[in-house]
């Protein structure tokens, strides 16, 4: 079998795996992925912004099944690969780290592959501290406040919540950012359990376009 070649979610994704019933969360498996057999790429700009929020919490630190590697660690790797195959179509392009307290590693604007380059670089290496993602999706309303155009969000968590967290569920915040704004959600997932995995599946359904890939995927 040739080898698949993924790129950025967000270049490929509508084209690759389509858009599924509106209101059903579509959930990409390593076995679809493996159906695909990509010998050429189309790049098709299907977004004018992509958004980045981070997850380097404690639970991060947590072996991806099937690998020896940290979820971090892979997660990192992920993106350090797909921003060097990923063409400059005049994107928008943020990464923000939510685990608390929020921050900006790189503020929005035009993407430049090596300005992310060093922006991911800046990703901690150690997976510590508490997961915030209500906080991570309250700052996203504000952030996508101030674009236009159609957003993507990359999401990568692997559903763990902080106990202290209170207030709207992340899907309901998710659906009011998505009621307002043209904006798709790809939760790249390391989840290993079925409450989080329910969290993100809920996270991923507010609309049409948004899905869910399980991190190993791209392994």
């Amino acid at each position: 079998m040739r080898k698949i070649v993924i790129m950025f979610l967000l270049v490929t994704a509508l084209a690759v795996w389509g858009v599924g019933t509106a209101g059903a969360v579509e959930i990409i498996t390593e076995d679809m992925i493996q159906g695909k057999i990509l010998t050429k790429i189309d790049f098709i700009k299907n977004a004018d912004n992509f958004i980045i929020l981070f997850d380097s919490s404690k639970t991060m630190q947590e072996t991806l099944p099937g690998t020896n590697k940290s979820k971090l660690e892979v997660a990192k790797e992920f993106l350090k690969l797909r921003n060097e195959l990923l063409p400059d179509l005049g994107f928008t392009a943020g990464l923000y780290l939510y685990t608390r307290p929020f921050r900006a590693i790189s503020e929005m604007q035009r993407y430049d592959r090596a300005g992310f380059r060093n922006a991911i670089d800046q990703l901690p290496d150690e997976a510590k501290g508490g997961t915030d993602l209500r906080k991570g999706l309250s700052e996203l309303r504000t952030i996508i406040a101030g674009l236009s155009g159609k957003t993507v969000v990359l999401l990568f968590s692997d559903g763990k919540l902080v106990v202290s967290d209170v207030g709207k569920k992340p899907k309901e915040i998710s659906r009011q950012i998505a009621e307002k704004n043209d904006v798709s959600f790809y939760v790249i997932s390391s989840a290993t359990g079925e409450d989080e995995k329910q969290l993100l599946d809920a996270v991923s359904s507010i609309n049409a376009s948004s899905r869910v890939i399980p991190l190993e995927a791209f392994l």
